[in-house]
Protein backbone atom coordinates (compact mmCIF):
# COMPACT_ATOMS: atom_id res chain seq x y z
CA UNK A 1 0.00 0.00 0.00
CA UNK A 2 1.25 3.46 -0.88
CA UNK A 3 0.58 6.08 1.78
CA UNK A 4 1.28 9.78 1.28
CA UNK A 5 3.17 11.18 4.25
CA UNK A 6 1.08 14.37 4.02
CA UNK A 7 -2.08 12.32 4.63
CA UNK A 8 -0.57 11.00 7.85
CA UNK A 9 0.43 14.49 8.94
CA UNK A 10 -3.06 15.85 8.23
CA UNK A 11 -4.77 12.98 10.07
CA UNK A 12 -6.31 13.92 13.44
CA UNK A 13 -4.60 10.98 15.13
CA UNK A 14 -1.17 11.93 13.72
CA UNK A 15 1.65 11.74 16.21
CA UNK A 16 5.08 12.67 14.91
CA UNK A 17 6.76 10.37 17.41
CA UNK A 18 4.80 7.36 16.11
CA UNK A 19 5.74 8.11 12.51
CA UNK A 20 9.38 8.60 13.48
CA UNK A 21 9.26 5.25 15.28
CA UNK A 22 8.17 3.56 12.03
CA UNK A 23 10.92 5.46 10.19
CA UNK A 24 13.51 4.31 12.73
CA UNK A 25 12.92 0.67 11.68
CA UNK A 26 13.72 1.49 8.03
CA UNK A 27 17.29 0.82 6.92
CA UNK A 28 18.92 1.30 3.55
CA UNK A 29 22.55 0.40 4.18
CA UNK A 30 23.52 1.10 0.55
CA UNK A 31 22.85 4.83 0.97
CA UNK A 32 22.99 6.62 4.31
CA UNK A 33 21.62 9.79 2.66
CA UNK A 34 18.20 8.23 2.04
CA UNK A 35 18.05 7.02 5.65
CA UNK A 36 18.97 10.51 6.85
CA UNK A 37 16.37 12.20 4.64
CA UNK A 38 13.55 9.93 5.78
CA UNK A 39 14.39 10.10 9.47
CA UNK A 40 15.46 13.73 9.73
CA UNK A 41 14.00 15.74 6.84
CA UNK A 42 10.91 14.16 5.24
CA UNK A 43 8.37 15.42 7.77
CA UNK A 44 9.77 18.96 7.69
CA UNK A 45 9.77 18.97 3.87
CA UNK A 46 6.11 17.93 3.94
CA UNK A 47 5.17 20.65 6.39
CA UNK A 48 7.02 23.26 4.30
CA UNK A 49 5.45 21.92 1.08
CA UNK A 50 8.87 21.47 -0.50
CA UNK A 51 8.24 17.88 -1.62
CA UNK A 52 5.89 14.94 -1.26
CA UNK A 53 7.04 11.67 0.24
CA UNK A 54 5.17 8.43 -0.36
CA UNK A 55 5.60 5.47 1.95
CA UNK A 56 5.27 1.94 0.64
CA UNK A 57 3.85 -0.12 3.47
CA UNK A 58 3.85 -3.91 3.74
CA UNK A 59 0.28 -5.12 3.07
CA UNK A 60 0.74 -8.41 4.97
CA UNK A 61 1.98 -6.59 8.07
CA UNK A 62 -0.92 -4.11 7.87
CA UNK A 63 -3.38 -7.02 7.93
CA UNK A 64 -1.72 -8.14 11.19
CA UNK A 65 -2.04 -4.63 12.62
CA UNK A 66 1.67 -3.84 12.21
CA UNK A 67 3.30 -1.10 10.19
CA UNK A 68 6.41 -1.99 8.21
CA UNK A 69 7.94 0.40 5.72
CA UNK A 70 9.23 -1.48 2.65
CA UNK A 71 10.39 1.61 0.80
CA UNK A 72 9.63 5.19 -0.07
CA UNK A 73 10.03 7.85 -2.72
CA UNK A 74 9.98 11.63 -2.67
CA UNK A 75 8.90 13.89 -5.53
CA UNK A 76 9.45 17.63 -5.98
CA UNK A 77 9.18 20.15 -8.77
CA UNK A 78 12.50 21.80 -9.32
CA UNK A 79 14.36 23.84 -11.92
CA UNK A 80 17.28 22.10 -13.58
CA UNK A 81 20.13 24.33 -14.69
CA UNK A 82 21.97 23.16 -17.77
CA UNK A 83 25.74 23.29 -17.72
CA UNK A 84 27.52 24.85 -20.69
CA UNK A 85 28.54 21.38 -21.86
CA UNK A 86 25.00 20.12 -22.48
CA UNK A 87 24.35 19.29 -26.11
CA UNK A 88 21.66 21.12 -28.03
CA UNK A 89 20.08 17.73 -28.72
CA UNK A 90 19.62 17.07 -25.00
CA UNK A 91 18.28 20.58 -24.42
CA UNK A 92 15.79 20.14 -27.25
CA UNK A 93 14.77 16.70 -25.95
CA UNK A 94 14.14 18.01 -22.45
CA UNK A 95 12.99 21.60 -23.04
CA UNK A 96 11.99 21.76 -26.72
CA UNK A 97 14.51 24.59 -27.05
CA UNK A 98 18.25 24.69 -27.80
CA UNK A 99 18.71 28.08 -26.18
CA UNK A 100 17.27 27.68 -22.69
CA UNK A 101 19.54 27.55 -19.65
CA UNK A 102 16.97 26.25 -17.11
CA UNK A 103 13.98 23.97 -17.31
CA UNK A 104 11.47 22.90 -14.66
CA UNK A 105 10.85 19.22 -14.15
CA UNK A 106 9.80 16.59 -11.68
CA UNK A 107 12.67 15.66 -9.41
CA UNK A 108 12.59 12.14 -8.08
CA UNK A 109 14.47 13.35 -5.04
CA UNK A 110 14.58 10.16 -2.98
CA UNK A 111 13.98 6.53 -3.77
CA UNK A 112 14.89 3.72 -1.40
CA UNK A 113 13.99 0.20 -0.37
CA UNK A 114 14.46 -1.33 3.03
CA UNK A 115 17.37 -3.76 3.38
CA UNK A 116 14.90 -6.59 4.03
CA UNK A 117 13.35 -6.29 0.57
CA UNK A 118 14.39 -8.59 -2.27
CA UNK A 119 16.41 -7.59 -5.29
CA UNK A 120 14.07 -6.07 -7.87
CA UNK A 121 11.94 -4.22 -5.34
CA UNK A 122 13.66 -0.95 -6.24
CA UNK A 123 12.25 -1.28 -9.76
CA UNK A 124 8.75 -1.61 -8.27
CA UNK A 125 9.30 1.58 -6.28
CA UNK A 126 10.71 3.38 -9.34
CA UNK A 127 7.75 2.32 -11.49
CA UNK A 128 5.32 3.41 -8.76
CA UNK A 129 7.02 6.80 -8.45
CA UNK A 130 6.92 7.38 -12.22
CA UNK A 131 3.23 6.40 -12.26
CA UNK A 132 2.52 9.01 -9.56
CA UNK A 133 4.42 11.62 -11.56
CA UNK A 134 2.49 10.72 -14.73
CA UNK A 135 -0.72 11.24 -12.78
CA UNK A 136 0.49 14.71 -11.72
CA UNK A 137 1.47 15.38 -15.32
CA UNK A 138 -2.15 14.85 -16.40
CA UNK A 139 -3.18 17.69 -14.06
CA UNK A 140 -0.36 20.21 -14.45
CA UNK A 141 1.74 19.20 -17.44
CA UNK A 142 5.46 18.66 -17.34
CA UNK A 143 7.76 16.93 -19.73
CA UNK A 144 10.37 14.93 -17.85
CA UNK A 145 11.54 13.36 -14.61
CA UNK A 146 15.10 13.74 -13.44
CA UNK A 147 17.17 12.28 -10.66
CA UNK A 148 20.45 12.93 -8.92
CA UNK A 149 22.36 9.70 -8.40
CA UNK A 150 25.77 8.49 -7.34
CA UNK A 151 28.17 6.98 -9.87
CA UNK A 152 27.33 3.44 -8.75
CA UNK A 153 23.67 3.90 -9.81
CA UNK A 154 24.19 5.23 -13.34
CA UNK A 155 23.93 1.78 -14.93
CA UNK A 156 20.84 0.93 -12.87
CA UNK A 157 19.01 4.03 -14.07
CA UNK A 158 20.20 3.53 -17.66
CA UNK A 159 18.64 0.04 -17.54
CA UNK A 160 15.43 1.80 -16.51
CA UNK A 161 15.46 4.15 -19.54
CA UNK A 162 17.07 7.20 -17.91
CA UNK A 163 19.61 9.17 -19.94
CA UNK A 164 22.65 10.94 -18.52
CA UNK A 165 22.51 14.76 -18.53
CA UNK A 166 25.44 16.07 -16.50
CA UNK A 167 27.14 16.19 -13.16
CA UNK A 168 25.09 18.07 -10.57
CA UNK A 169 26.51 21.58 -10.54
CA UNK A 170 25.92 21.99 -6.80
CA UNK A 171 27.24 18.56 -5.77
CA UNK A 172 29.83 17.06 -8.10
CA UNK A 173 29.42 13.62 -6.45
CA UNK A 174 25.97 13.30 -8.07
CA UNK A 175 24.96 12.69 -11.67
CA UNK A 176 21.77 14.04 -13.19
CA UNK A 177 19.74 11.71 -15.41
CA UNK A 178 16.27 12.01 -16.97
CA UNK A 179 13.42 10.31 -18.76
CA UNK A 180 10.82 11.95 -20.96
CA UNK A 181 7.25 11.29 -19.87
Amino acid sequence: MVQALIDLINNESYEETSVKEVFSCFHCSKDADVDHFLKDCAIQHEKQKLARTYLILDDDELKKGNIKLNGYFTIAIKSLKFSETISNTTKKDMAKSKTCTHVAGYLLAQLAKDDTMDKGYGKIILDTAVAYIKNAQKCVGGRFVYIDCKDCLIDYYKKNSFKYIQKNQDDNTLNQMYIIL
